[in-house]
């Protein structure tokens, strides 16, 4: 599932050093796997990238200390 302008839904997806480099049909994202190539076969689910959550509460940030 991707989050770009059309929200396209895709097959397959290709990551090299923590990064997509490529998304597609399973076809495309395929072909330049080598031996050392890890492969995750999902048999179907949907995956996104992970949400980062880089925010706090700071009322709850400051109770954690009175209340841990």
């Amino acid at each position: 599932m991707t989050v770009d302008e059309s929200f396209r839904i895709e097959q397959a997806a290709a990551i090299a050093a923590g990064r997509f480099v490529a998304i597609g049909g399973d076809t495309e994202n395929t072909r330049p796997a080598g031996h050392q190539t890890r492969v995750v076969d999902i048999a179907g689910r949907t995956a996104k990238s992970g949400p980062i959550d880089g925010h706090a509460h700071m009322d709850n940030e400051s109770l954690k200390y009175i209340h841990p």
